[in-house]
């Protein structure tokens, strides 16, 4: 925005940015801000996609790479750096989810949000270590969290983030449930000493601006919450975004949005700005005389960001002649203004002066600011690195580390295997910033690792080098551990799941030895990661699995094993596990399994009588989710069929009705009376919406739509003014209202949309009425519906769970997950429409959805 007569009014707007991003979407592009070295910093969530200039030009990093989230390297959410005229763009971390702002301290170290998934109580707050995959999906193939893995983590919101993974940078702290917003680094003196120094972040969801007050954690940080501003008493509090005042208090804006924006923003006019300052503190805007050196630097002791983005202006614009009143703050007592003064030297005065005074200073985060600045300024590792390779500060070690990462120099294996023997086996912050460095490198790094006296390395230390290396030296070096049979099983599943980042030549080496393994679990977890090996034709290997397989019993830990070998012989185990587990994605994929290796007739003995056994009843719900054409042909003949009982008949059609191309058949039999006649409602609405024209206009006559009869409700605003039963409103939940088939309260419920086990902490009473009567008003993203067609005709339409260059995995309205290879997938569209229907007032009555309104208000942290 141009502002060309000087009264803070835009005359005119100019484009930066084009073809980035979604249209009106709050995971696109974020604000920008101005860091301590001159440059500006911004970020985009998961929608951004890409960065292109003003005429639709795909902007390049600096290693001539298209910056997008194609995977080629990026993913997801990015977060960059970039000069005032948008040159020199860097992507400084990638593969978050939404990532709302970034704020940057005096030191040039990056804080940021990140927000879930929602209901998984997994918002995290982030360090940005530069570089840095941030682990929302699979790095390699793009996965989503939710995808089965080896070694995953115990809990969902550290598995939300793939925290267990090789080349994942660790998470500061995970805040729950919440809708994160603005974030800033509050480096004034006026609030009191807690929340001096620390980031205050808003968390719009639960009312609340926070501290986080970090301290080292190694190479990074830890952090704990100490809150600012909580809307206890008042819930339209909604913090959007924070900022220092130049006076040292803060300000803070909110509205008056119920969803808190999102996908269905409600209020465009209201909203409020607050002032935090400690009692008595009246608002007082300080002037500076930024035309002399000496007012500029003190306008850069400021902490409002915008008063120092003046003064960094006026002080560069003087040049040389600032130099001396620089120096002066240069030698202050606060760490934070020494940094301050050392960026604008480096500017002025050179980068090799800056960085020798940089180095000599006292506190590790000023000793970092030196090599940042040395970095951004392009200087030779060989001309600054070895004075900080023996530095006993953790944070300043991480930082010589990244500035390998862009060096090209024969050298540069040395130094990090120096920096390497720094490493205790245990600090995982810096074990990815060894990892960052070696990037593109891997196997020269390792070799010199190897290559120092053993007194300079642990057992430890070894292992977990090899854990997150990557190219032909890692792969021996893991084929070592994993042949170690004195190694933890903890640590071999680590090793197991490291291998799945090798390439594929490299992968096959490191697993290799374990198919001749004396521990079956080690031959079973080698043949799940090999490639083109016939286990059919190996009779050793082959009763292995069989042998597993009995052993597991109804555990579904044997599923991938099973679905990876496709061992014959193991039919009716199969259809046998298919009945345990009942209609659920394991139960199909292994009937679907049976199927495959020749298992028909025997289901179709289990599925003809008149009495069926109730594991046989359990199968036919099972069937009637599968796609296959041996599933197909059995249920048409079970349909018919005499010596079958109703209740299956019922199943096959209902499992045919899934098919398009059996629509016609299904509404022609029952035009002739061969249908069961309890099948008819539930293919009333699936054959009433069919595609083909035809089939929907028969269906209307033969399957007439039942009416409602529920009165109509009355307007929002006399909803949202009454108040319901507690009690009653769970009771209704978990019954009539059929909410719990889709979402999760606690550990009840289905997980198909998002968990609720919070949401009376993010929704207003107005918003909760509006997302259950009007659900595609405002879908959360991640949770659009889906609909993928198939070569053969299949129709699935749900939640899109995983997409990579193998496939697609939706999952349905019932939670089950279908995976679709990419080869059999005719088409794939985001709906409108949400997969939550929006007939729930047929279900209930106006009290009872009053009532079920109560209840969700009550679900708070």
């Amino acid at each position: 925005f141009i502002d060309n007569d000087g009264d803070d009014v835009p005359d005119s707007k100019r484009a930066i940015l084009t073809k980035t991003g979604d249209p009106q979407h709050d995971h696109s592009v974020h604000s920008f801000v101005f860091g301590p070295d001159g440059k500006l910093y911004f970020n985009f969530g998961n929608t951004g996609h890409r960065l292109c200039d003003a005429d639709g030009n795909p902007i390049l990093d600096r290693w001539g790479r298209e910056i997008n989230d194609s995977g080629r390297p990026y993913r997801q959410g990015m977060v960059f750096r970039c000069n005032e005229d948008l040159s020199d763009m860097e992507v400084l971390g990638h593969n978050f989810r939404n990532n709302y702002e970034a704020a940057v301290d005096s030191y040039g170290t990056i804080w940021q949000s990140d927000n879930d998934d929602d209901g998984n109580r997994a918002t995290r707050i982030n360090y940005v270590m530069e570089f840095g995959n941030y682990g929302y999906v699979d790095e390699i193939t793009g996965a989503g969290w939710q995808s089965e893995r080896t070694n995953w983590e115990s809990e969902i919101p550290q598995r939300h983030w793939h925290l267990n993974d090789p080349g994942v940078v660790p998470t500061m702290l995970i805040t729950g449930a919440g809708s994160p917003t603005g974030i800033t680094v509050y480096e004034g003196d006026l609030l009191p000493e807690l929340f001096r120094n620390q980031v205050i972040h808003c968390d719009a969801g639960p009312n609340v601006v926070r501290a986080y007050v970090t301290g080292n954690e190694g190479a990074g940080y830890s952090a704990e919450i100490e809150n600012l501003a909580v809307g206890d008493t008042d819930k339209w509090f909604r913090p959007a975004d924070v900022a220092t005042a130049p006076d040292g208090s803060m300000f803070v804006t909110d509205w008056y949005d119920p969803g808190v924006g999102g996908h269905n923003m409600q209020d465009m006019e209201r909203g409020r700005l607050f002032r935090l300052a400690p009692a008595g503190a009246k608002y007082n805007v300080p002037k500076y005389d930024l035309s002399t050196a000496q007012g500029a630097v003190a306008a850069l002791r400021n902490p409002c960001n915008s008063v120092r983005y003046l003064a960094y202006q006026a002080l560069v614009k003087m040049g040389k002649s600032s130099k001396d009143a620089l120096l002066v703050l240069a030698q202050d007592s606060n760490p934070r203004m020494r940094a301050r003064a050392i960026w604008i030297l480096a500017k002025i005065d050179g980068a090799p002066a800056s960085l020798l005074l940089a180095s000599k200073d006292s506190d590790p985060n000023v000793r970092s600011v030196g090599i940042r600045l040395a970095r951004q300024a392009k200087l030779a590792t060989k001309d600054y690195l070895p004075m900080f390779l023996s530095d006993a500060s953790p944070i300043v070690l991480r930082e010589a580390a990244l500035a390998l990462r862009e060096d090209p120099s024969e050298q540069m294996p040395r130094y990090w295997a120096s920096l390497a023997s720094r490493f205790d086996g245990e600090d995982r912050w810096y074990l990815e910033a060894l990892g960052i460095a070696a990037m593109d490198r891997w196997s020269d790094c390792l070799n010199a690792y190897a290559s120092l006296p053993k007194e300079k390395t642990s057992a430890d230390a070894a292992r977990l080098i090899a854990w997150r290396g990557r190219g032909s030296v890692a792969s021996s070096m893991l084929s070592k551990w994993l042949a170690n049979e004195q190694l933890a099983p903890k640590d071999r599943q680590a090793l197991l799941r490291a291998t799945d980042f090798l390439a594929g030549a490299d992968r096959q080496q490191a697993i290799r030895s374990l198919l001749d393994h004396s521990d079956p679990q080690l031959v079973l977890e080698g043949l799940l990661r090999s490639d083109g090996i016939n286990v059919n034709e190996n009779a050793r290997l082959a009763q292995m699995v069989r042998e597993q397989a009995k052993k597991f019993g109804n555990d579904p830990a044997q599923l991938k094993l099973l679905q990876k070998t496709k061992v014959s012989g193991l039919g009716d185990h199969l259809l046998g596990l298919a009945s345990a587990w009942g209609a659920s994605t394991q139960a199909l994929q292994a009937l679907d399994l049976a199927l495959e290796t020749g298992a028909a007739e025997s289901l179709r003995n289990q599925l003809i009588s008149k009495e069926p056994s109730e594991a046989a009843f359990a199968l036919s719900k099972v069937l009637a989710l599968s796609n296959r054409k041996e599933a197909q042909d059995l249920q048409k003949s079970l349909l018919e069929a005499s010596d079958v009982a109703k209740s299956v008949r019922v199943e096959s059609a209902v499992g045919l009705a899934r098919n398009k191309s059996n629509h016609a058949l299904l509404v022609e039999l029952a035009k002739q009376g061969r249908l069961p006649a309890e099948s008819k409602a539930l293919l009333g609405p699936t054959l009433r919406s069919s595609d083909n024209a035809q089939v929907r206009e028969t269906a209307e006559a033969v399957f007439p739509m039942v009416k409602s009869s529920q009165k109509p409700l009355p307007p929002l605003e006399e909803l949202i003014k009454k108040r319901g039963n507690v009690a009653n409103g769970k009771n209704v939940y978990f019954g009539a209202a059929t909410c719990s088939q889709c979402h999760t309260v606690g550990n009840e419920g289905k997980n198909v949309g998002p968990s609720l086990t919070e949401i009376g902490n993010k929704l207003t009473r107005e918003a909760m009425f509006v997302s259950i009567l009007a659900p595609s008003a405002g879908i959360s993203h991640n949770y659009e519906a889906y609909t993928a067609r198939t070569d053969d005709g299949e129709v699935i339409t749900g939640l899109l769970v995983s997409k990579t260059a193998q496939g697609v995995t939706i999952k349905d309205a019932k939670g089950i997950e279908r995976a679709i290879p990419t080869e059999d997938l005719e088409d794939l569209q985001k709906q409108e429409k949400s997969l939550m229907p929006e007939n729930l007032q047929e279900l209930i009555n106006e009290q009872e959805l009053i009532d079920v309104v109560e209840y969700l208000m009550t679900l708070r942290k």
